[in-house]
């Protein structure tokens, strides 16, 4: 399912990435998995004591590489910040960030205001990046109270049990993240450059790539990112559903349920965990800082690799609606938000509705089998607490109930709504 348009250049793409490598090599301590840290610092900080952060042993650290425009990361925050404070006086969790200070301080000022969580990040990184360089974010890098790099990974494994045997010492056996393993780029695009180097071809300057299943990376998706070097915009979306490229194109990264993704003569293409069918990866390039030109080109693209038309358009969809019903309990206010997952339950302790929503109704594997309209008229100051069962996800009856002891209502109704259509042509 390859298809090439026009020509990425090489020198202006890939070399740059291997060159910063190099520099990094030989311009700053690098540190992989086993090693010891001496000396960590960063020079600006927000929501953290002191204007600087210098590593110090004693205590575990895991370093959290994110960035403002990083769906995936911030998908995250809510769990690193249940295990930060769930292991407040054995772990510190510091996100990290080469994002300039004044964005990300109102970034994270606003996340706060919607979701309760305050997020202490490096901003401006140059230094930390350069201790542990990656190419793919979200990369976490876990490090114990003796200052033994013990893990780098990506966030699957963000969970109580690997936390608890780091603060003990214990060895880490998790996955090493790969950045390179069957990445569309690096895997297709990469030997084809070789090539046009060696038969001195003009430079590549654009392409597109929609493949399969990735593995050794985990699932992300990406809003185009402008090159000012190369002139350059790039889309990316790796290990996820045709409903979720299709939305990616239409909306950006918009929340929008994938039951909203409707298949007219031709089955839906449901991603199956074990086989790994239906995982798709998608990559782009095109020339210029045009955003809507890259989603149209993507929506273009997928179009024609699937031999569909697409079209963005307004039905009456059968959906779940949230209302206030009596005795609606809210927490107090200021109630610290928490997350408590075991292996038979899922509890959000003093979360906005909003918050809620957004983690249990969108993405490829929704705990909502139907889009949820929210018409609780709830704000964002106002908390709840909510707790289910595992063997009840995406049971609708199960829903009802647990909501209902809330003093929620939810119910089955219809609503106009945007829909994205895909017919076969």
């Amino acid at each position: 399912m390859n298809n090439f348009k026009g020509k990425i250049a090489y020198k202006n793409f890939l070399l740059p990435i291997i060159i910063i490598l190099l520099a990094i090599n030989t311009q700053a301590q690098v540190y992989s998995i086993g090693d010891t840290v001496e000396s960590l610092q960063a020079k600006s900080m927000i929501n953290w004591p002191q204007q600087e952060f210098k590593y110090q042993k004693g205590k575990a650290l895991i370093l959290d590489f994110w960035a403002t425009w990083c769906s995936p990361c911030i998908a995250e925050f809510p769990k690193t910040d249940s295990l930060k404070n769930k292991f407040a006086k054995d772990l510190d969790v510091i996100a990290v960030t080469s994002d300039k200070n004044e964005l990300v301080a109102k970034f994270l000022s606003t996340y706060k205001k919607n979701f309760g969580i305050t997020i202490t990040s490096v901003t401006d990184d140059q230094l930390l990046k350069r201790n542990f360089p990656h190419l793919v974010i979200p990369h976490y890098v876990w490090i114990n109270k003796k200052g033994v790099v013990s893990a780098i990974t990506t966030p699957e494994h963000l969970n109580d049990e690997n936390v608890r045997k780091l603060i003990a010492g214990e060895k880490l056996t998790l996955p090493v993240k790969n950045e390179y393993e069957d990445v569309a780029t690096h895997k297709v695009l990469s030997p084809l450059v070789e090539i046009d180097e060696k038969r001195g071809f003009p430079a590549l300057r654009s392409y597109y790539y929609l493949g399969k299943y990735q593995s050794g990376t985990q699932s992300f998706s990406t809003a185009p990112m402008y090159d000012k070097t190369t002139n350059t915009n790039r889309i990316r979306a790796i290990n996820i559903s045709l409903a979720g490229l299709y939305t990616l194109a239409y909306l950006g990264l918009e929340n929008f349920h994938i039951s909203r993704v409707i298949y007219e003569g031709f089955e839906e293409l449901k991603k199956d965990q074990i086989t790994k069918e239906n995982y798709f990866s998608y990559d782009q390039i095109i020339p210029g800082d045009n955003v809507k030109e890259a989603y149209a080109k993507m929506k273009k693209f997928l179009d024609m690799e699937l031999g569909a038309t697409s079209t963005l358009e307004t039905r009456r969809m059968e959906c779940l609606v949230l209302k206030k019903g009596r005795g609606l309990r809210l927490s107090p206010a200021n109630s610290k938000a928490e997350t408590v997952d075991s292996r038979d339950s899922t509890i959000k302790n003093n979360v906005p509705l909003e918050n809620l929503l957004s983690i249990w109704a969108f993405g490829d594997k929704p705990l909502f089998p139907l889009d949820i309209v929210d018409e609780t008229g709830l704000d964002k100051r106002q908390r709840i607490s909510i707790s289910l069962a595992l063997k009840d996800k995406n049971d609708v009856e199960a829903l009802i109930t647990a909501f209902k002891k809330q003093g929620l209502i939810l119910t089955r109704e219809f609503r106009e709504m945007a829909v994205i259509v895909l017919k076969k042509k």
